[in-house]
């Protein structure tokens, strides 16, 4: 007889204790499959199953959410394919659920979605396939949103590609070199500029091609920099060529450290700079030669001025005792010349003397002076040549302007340009020459024009004034006075300017000063 009956004690308590142990298993099911679901919302991991037989796909809360479905909303499997990006991700996500359900392959791939909230993301894709009697009867699997850490990913990939071109083919050398000195990695700049093959440099420290005389203060800023009291340095430094030759350069070094700050390498930007280092030294040189043959004209307008000035004055005395103890020679038409003449030289004299003292004070000893009275000055210093070839000088220069000049130099300018007039004059007819000036707001003008052989400005404008530049054959010329008249005029604050026509004549224009401003 069996115990069915509901008074059986022993049969009511293993009723009991089944019913028990159920209830404690469900509950525990409940509980792992709570903690299950607030890890994956916590990792942000969704979770799916498509049923085979209805083609519904059953979503999760995450996916829900980043989808904008309904609580509790299915949708379909074609509804939910179009929740991927359109293109690519789509295509794949296609073919991988077809070989999923046909041949039992499971897949893992990252695509794009699209969602309403957050725009276009991108997400880890797992999917796994059960197969029962040779026929696929159910697919499940995850969805993780890996957008922050994949964009993070592709931003890294993209910056180290960049960091890549520029180290390949940027016109500065690039480098990384160890801690202990060793070159780690080297761009074909900074081979090509050092003559070695990045290979033959890797076997190198930087000390090993460092110039000697440079090694101490690289050193020394390599170890302020690992001690932490700089971020980077730069300074010249000398390398030594394969070829043993001397290349400057400009060094800029850097330290990457890591995400702890430990120390890792160094960055190093190396500019070859050895052609400007060449030009410098030139220039250099070329300063102290010039310094030295400064030093020497110097002495030599010293000299001269002191020497010419004993003559000089020599030949007034002289002038004054033949004057007075031979009077008769005084009413000669050449004696008036003659003794202008050396006046004249006594006051250049003298105006040497001062720019000698003045030695490059140009224009804080201009003085104000009357350009007529120069002007004619300039004319007798010239009396000679014109009677000798029966030549003439108009003068029309105004009788009250005054200029702001260097008197040695606008005696220097006037004498240069009435001379060429004179010296490039034109055999078939004598020399004539006019002299007028002008007055602007800023400046006073002085033309200075003659009829003599003229100049091919479409040929020669641009060497007019350049040293010892001659465009006709003279015995005594020098190409110098030119030069020299445009440097002076300069040195005034002025500018001179020409205008010519060859067998017409040449006119030159000065610009100077005016006083009264």
């Amino acid at each position: 007889m069996s115990r069915t009956g509901t008074g059986d004690p022993e049969w009511v308590a293993g009723l009991h204790e089944d019913i028990t142990d159920r209830k404690n298993n469900e509950l525990l099911l409940l509980g792992y499959k709570d903690l299950l679901e607030r890890t994956n919302d916590a990792a942000n991991i969704g979770v799916w199953e498509l049923d085979l037989e209805t083609k519904k796909v059953y979503c999760s809360a995450v996916i829900q959410k980043l989808a904008n479905l309904p609580s509790g909303h299915h949708p379909s499997l074609e509804e939910a394919i179009t929740f991927f990006r359109e293109g690519r991700s789509t295509n794949m996500i296609t073919l991988a659920i077809k070989d999923a359900i046909q041949k039992g392959i499971g897949f893992d791939v990252e695509l794009q979605v699209v969602t309403q909230e957050k725009g276009i993301l991108w997400t880890r894709n797992i999917g796994i396939s059960e197969f029962k009697n040779g026929q696929c009867n159910r697919l499940y699997g995850f969805f993780q949103d890996i957008d922050e850490k994949t964009r993070a990913n592709k931003e890294l990939v993209f910056k180290e590609e960049q960091f890549r071109k520029i180290f390949e083919y940027a016109y500065v050398g690039m480098a990384l070199v160890g801690l202990d000195g060793k070159w780690l990695r080297a761009n074909p700049s900074l081979c090509e500029f050092l003559g070695y093959s990045e290979q033959e440099l890797l076997t190198f420290k930087f000390q090993d091609i460092t110039h000697p005389d440079d090694l101490d203060m690289d050193l020394q800023l390599v170890s302020e920099i690992l001690a932490g009291s700089r971020e980077s340095y730069q300074l010249e430094k000398r390398y030594v060529h394969k070829s043993k030759k001397i290349v400057w350069t400009l060094l800029s070094v850097s330290l990457v450290r890591s995400g702890h700050g430990r120390p890792l390498h160094f960055v190093s930007q190396i500019l070859d700079i050895t052609k400007r280092k060449l030009a410098e030294k030139k220039v250099s040189d070329l300063l102290e030669v010039t310094k030295e043959h400064n030093a020497r004209l110097e002495n030599f307008a010293h000299i001269v001025s002191h020497n010419l000035r004993s003559h000089s004055s020599n030949l007034l005395m002289l002038l004054d005792l033949i004057k007075h103890q031979y009077p008769e020679t005084a009413n000669n038409d050449y004696f008036p010349l003659l003794s202008t003449a050396v006046t004249n030289l006594e006051d250049t004299i003298g105006h040497l003397n001062e720019i000698t003292v003045l030695g490059g004070t140009t224009q804080t000893k201009l003085a104000a002076l009357n350009l007529r009275r120069y002007v004619k000055k300039a004319i007798h210093g010239i009396k000679a040549s014109l009677l000798e070839l029966d030549g003439t000088v108009v003068n029309h220069t105004e009788t009250t302007i005054e200029i702001e000049v260097v008197p040695a130099y606008l005696e220097s300018i006037l004498l240069n340009l009435l001379t060429n007039a004179i010296k490039y004059s034109d055999p078939q007819r004598a020399p004539q020459i006019i002299i007028r000036s002008e007055t602007t707001a800023d400046h006073i003008l002085l033309s200075i024009q003659d009829n003599g052989l003229g100049l091919d400005l479409e040929a020669h404008g641009d060497k007019i004034f350049g040293m010892y530049k001659t465009f006709h054959y003279h015995p005594h010329a020098r190409g110098v006075g030119l030069f020299m008249v445009k440097n002076q005029i300069e040195a005034m604050g002025g500018k001179i300017q020409v205008e010519s026509r060859v067998n017409i004549g040449t006119t030159f224009t000065l610009y100077f000063k005016n006083a009264k401003n």
